[in-house]
C-alpha cells in the first residue's frame, strides 16, 4: 500500500472529537497500512498506534517493520520517547506491553498494576519487531490452521 506523508499526518491527528465515519476510515487506513489504533494522546493530539504481529507470518513482520519505519518520523514523542502499544495473544492478562523508541533506543516495556518494567532492549527496530512477533504475538499462524 503506497501511503503519502499527508495521509499519515491526517490519520495520526486526533483531538478527541472524531466522528464515527472518520473513526472507521482511520481504523481501516491503519489496518491496511500494517498497524492498529488504540485510543489517543490528548497532549500530542495523535492516535495511539499498536503493533499486531502474527507469529509464523513473515509478510506480517515485513509489513510491520516498513509501516513503523514510515510512520516514526510523524509520531510525536512524549517524555522523550515514541510509544506503540503491543496487541498480544494474552490480551494484557499479564500486563500491557509498550514499545518505546528513543533517539537511539528500542525498548519493550510492560506495565502491570501501574508498575512499569523493562522487558528487553534492542539495537534495531527490526530486532525489536522480530522479538515481539516471536514472544508477544497477537495470533499464531498455527492457530488459524
Amino acid at each position: 500500500m503506497e501511503v503519502t506523508d499527508e495521509q499519515i499526518e491526517y490519520f495520526l491527528f486526533e483531538d478527541g472529537d472524531v466522528s464515527g465515519k472518520r473513526f472507521k476510515e482511520r481504523a481501516k487506513f491503519w489496518s491496511d497500512f500494517g498497524l492498529g489504533i488504540c485510543g489517543y494522546n490528548p497532549v500530542t493530539e495523535q492516535v495511539r498506534l499498536e503493533m499486531r504481529l502474527y507469529r509464523g507470518v513473515d509478510d506480517n513482520l515485513e509489513r510491520t517493520v516498513q509501516a513503523m519505519e514510515k510512520v516514526l518520523p510523524f509520531v510525536k514523542d512524549f517524555g522523550g520517547v515514541k510509544r506503540f502499544k503491543v496487541l498480544e495473544h494474552t490480551l494484557s492478562k499479564f500486563g500491557v506491553y509498550i514499545v518505546e523508541i528513543g533517539p537511539q533506543s528500542y525498548t519493550l516495556t510492560k506495565t502491570t498494576f501501574g508498575r512499569k518494567s523493562k522487558v528487553a532492549e534492542f539495537t534495531t527496530l527490526r530486532e525489536l519487531v522480530e522479538y515481539v512477533q516471536e514472544n508477544h504475538f497477537y495470533q499464531s499462524s498455527e492457530d488459524s490452521v
